[in-house]
């Protein structure tokens, strides 16, 4: 069975009966609300307890009692091959191409913590190397995306020495933002409401940002006597400048959704009571999309950076000639030549 996307289309990533027949009979991933996450009602589980319970609800129908959602909502929302991580706190879910990541504390605003913060780390090495997966979509449970480190863990017991402590943190950030910065998998930010502090930094690592339009983004290190960490400063100045950047670290000012997408922080904004199916419907047209391609596009803006226009010229060079005798190449250029719409396929071993 496929699922279906918004406008009709099926999910090229989910058509074998087997991922399916695995997937388990609850929607544990769904988003729908903070109530519904921090309750974890089995009435949930029960309507979904079969394949043809799964595909009657799928028909375009609206769910009914606590799911509450249109079939792409849910779709939208996880419904799809449950991707364990180990841990309740980050739930991910693979839905046509799109694997869905949820910071999964909204009792805390999704703050990071001993027990989120490595998994989130864990699965995405998991994600880079699945070849099913052709976009990452994180988001955060309830109305908030991360507000940053939990504070109520900072500051406590006995500190190693300074240096140690640099050490530590130096690592985790390697192996946190850096790492994501530097994925090969297209990555999306989708923000439902705060993004704070280290959790600002996260989304900034990311390749695009969406907004609800009730979101907002604070580096909000100030706030609590801190200089920042995990890349915000470093990621800010590229996004809006030198100048700009120093107004959002010194005032830690909110900065609503809107103004936010006038800056360049966030590429789109939807409204908030469409916001997790109309975020899904964009992550799947990158994951529909020739995603070897759109993984060197992403190696050469972000090379490009970093080095002189005749190193630039050179990458492409090199990235150009690999992309031409791909699978997606010819798919796109016979597509273009017969006037149809191009339908990319997996495209293991093509990765550079």
């Amino acid at each position: 069975m496929a699922l279906q996307d918004a406008a009709g289309g099926s999910c090229g990533s989910l058509q074998s009966g087997k991922a399916f027949s695995q997937r388990k009979p609850s929607v544990r991933g769904s988003l729908q609300s903070e109530e519904a996450f921090s309750q974890r009602k089995p009435s949930v589980r029960e309507s979904l307890q079969s394949e043809e319970a799964f595909n009657e609800k799928m028909q375009g129908k609206r769910y009914e009692g606590e799911l509450g959602m249109s079939r792409h909502d849910a779709a939208a929302l996880g419904v799809g091959e449950e991707i364990s991580t180990g841990t309740g706190e980050l739930l991910c879910w693979l839905s046509c191409g799109v694997a869905v990541v949820t910071l999964n504390k909204p009792e805390k605003k999704n703050a990071l913590g001993d027990i989120l913060t490595p998994a989130l780390r864990a699965v995405l090495l998991i994600l880079e190397a699945d070849d099913r997966v052709r976009c990452v979509m994180l988001t955060g449970a309830g109305n908030a995306f991360c507000a940053g480190g939990d504070v109520s863990q900072m500051g406590g017991g006995s500190q190693p020495q300074e240096s140690d402590r640099v050490a530590a943190l130096t690592e985790k950030q390697m192996t946190l933002t850096h790492r994501l910065y530097h994925l090969k998998k297209i990555t999306i930010a989708a923000l439902p409401g705060a993004a704070a502090g280290a959790g600002l930094s996260i989304a900034l690592a990311c390749d695009l940002r969406l907004g609800s339009s009730n979101a907002f983004i604070t580096t909000a290190f100030r706030n609590i006597g801190l200089s920042g960490d995990y890349g915000a400063s470093w990621f800010l100045t590229r996004l809006v400048g030198l100048g700009q950047a120093k107004a959002l670290y010194y005032s830690g000012d909110r900065v609503d959704a809107l103004t936010c997408q006038r800056l360049g922080i966030f590429n789109e904004v939807f409204p908030d009571e469409t916001f997790r199916s109309d975020s899904f419907a964009f992550a799947k047209r990158i994951a529909d999309g020739p995603v070897h391609a759109l993984s060197l596009m992403k190696l050469n803006l972000q090379t490009g950076l970093e080095q002189g226009l005749p190193e630039s010229l050179a990458l492409e060079a090199k990235h150009l000639i690999a992309c031409s005798g791909t699978d997606e190449s010819r798919e796109a250029i016979q597509a273009f030549m017969q006037k149809r719409p191009p339908v990319f396929q997996a495209s293991a071993g093509e990765d550079d």
